[in-house]
């Protein structure tokens, strides 16, 4: 992976493949001292100008993978209240890292890559009292099948295994399985490109390249720039905290 300085990453040098990371120790971005955040929901900061708001939350993304690895889902809202249409294209997006990286929004199927799916985020019900989960199409044909020890909350038709088994049941870890990414929740709640009329609101998740290690201080910006006259209107800047 190569960077440049006072540049932006190159959408097809920084392609990466998650290792086996768990779920995300936190936020990879917090608002820093100072910023407007909103009520009841300390990781989402506010930003306006010339009649536009927009809230971004890097702590919103709850949909599969829980942890993308590669990437960061960074949920944007943006009112727009200005006289003019707006252009949502992904180049206008960037995080402004102190010391001169410029880092662009990614499109959604540029985000390549592994990451790994535990069962527990991907039904948790099942943790929490619930049904567990159940394959779409046909139901697993079975007979005389007893599930092992551990899975049977995730397949609570089948009987459990109550003999002795070769590991620790209280020991057991919960599944998980690798998927290829973008997954199918990175592109339904994406915010595609397009153009935001005066009075509309558009709210979804926009992708970022991870931080560099030593990122302190980062703002969110976005370049507002007219639909019609491709005139740029103004810039909202949000600034966040990167997390040590």
């Amino acid at each position: 992976m190569r960077t440049r300085q006072g540049g932006r990453w190159r959408r097809g040098l920084w392609v990466l493949v998650a290792l086996g990371l768990g779920c995300a120790t936190g936020p990879p971005l917090t608002p820093a001292v100072g910023t407007t955040t909103v009520a009841g929901t300390p990781a989402a900061a506010v930003g306006t100008s010339d009649g536009v708001r927009v809230i971004a939350d890097a702590d919103a993304w709850r949909a599969i993978p829980r942890d993308i690895g590669v990437a960061i889902p960074m949920r944007v809202r943006i009112e727009n209240q200005s006289e003019h249409p707006l252009l949502i294209r992904y180049d206008d997006f960037k995080l402004d890292v102190a010391g001169g990286m410029e880092l662009t929004a990614v499109r959604p199927l540029d985000v390549k890559g592994r990451a790994w799916v535990y069962a527990p985020d991907a039904y948790p019900g099942a943790y929490a009292g619930g049904s567990g989960f159940y394959m779409n199409g046909p139901p697993l044909y079975h007979s005389g099948f007893y599930v092992a020890p551990g899975y049977h909350r995730y397949y609570p038709g089948m009987s459990p295994w109550s003999g002795a088994w070769g590991w620790d049941a209280w020991g057991w870890s919960a599944p998980s399985w690798p998927v290829e990414l973008p997954t199918r929740d990175m592109l339904v709640q994406a915010i595609p490109e397009g153009v935001l009329k005066s009075g509309g609101v558009v709210d979804g998740f926009i992708y970022f390249p991870v931080l560099p290690e030593h990122a302190q201080q980062v703002d969110f910006t976005y370049r507002m720039v007219d639909a019609v006259t491709g005139e740029p209107v103004g810039t909202v800047a949000i600034a966040f905290a990167a997390r040590e």
